[in-house]
């Protein structure tokens, strides 16, 4: 439950920090890393952590390389500033420190419904506010999503997302 609400904080921080200045300090992201890595040895062991974190970062790069791959395709040159125009470093920083959270399976699940969360959110902020070109704050958006997933899971469900074992045992 402490583990909770320190990874909860930490995450509340983050938002606000991403909302308000579209940036987010590197200590938050360590900050980040030591409660998640609290949260995770609360409720797992170490060998299933290390392989949620080694599925999830393999389908991280595929994801960055389809990414990638999308818009060399859409605009036709390489984006040599890919991760200051089109990504910030911060969202993949963010990224790779929720790797141990899930398992591989509840990952995906996670990044479609967090991503499409920010993507509606976002639509709606500019029909409102009128602005056309703004950025993003998806670091904080999935922020929110995690913060909303992780309460469901510890106090409605009981569904354990660290150690859901559909790939996990291929790993064997």
């Amino acid at each position: 439950m402490v583990s909770l609400i320190l990874i909860s904080i930490v995450l509340i921080g983050i938002s606000i920090r991403d909302f308000a200045a579209r940036e987010i300090e590197v200590y938050y992201f360590l900050l980040m890393a030591i409660t998640v890595i609290v949260f995770c040895m609360v409720r797992t062991d170490v060998v299933t952590m290390i392989q949620n974190v080694l599925v999830n970062c393999i389908q991280l790069v595929l994801l960055l390389g389809c990414l990638i791959g999308y818009y060399q395709f859409r605009y036709g040159k390489a984006d040599s500033n890919f991760f200051n125009t089109r990504l910030g470093i911060g969202d993949l920083l963010f990224w790779i420190v929720t790797t141990p959270l899930f398992a591989p399976v509840n990952f995906i699940l996670w990044m479609v419904v967090s991503l499409l969360f920010s993507l509606v959110v976002h639509s709606c902020v500019v029909l409102v506010s009128g602005k056309k070109h703004s950025t993003v704050p998806l670091a904080g958006l999935q922020a929110i999503i995690l913060i909303i997933v992780l309460m469901i899971d510890q106090f409605v469900l009981y569904f354990g997302l660290l150690e859901n074992p559909l790939f996990l045992p291929a790993l064997n």
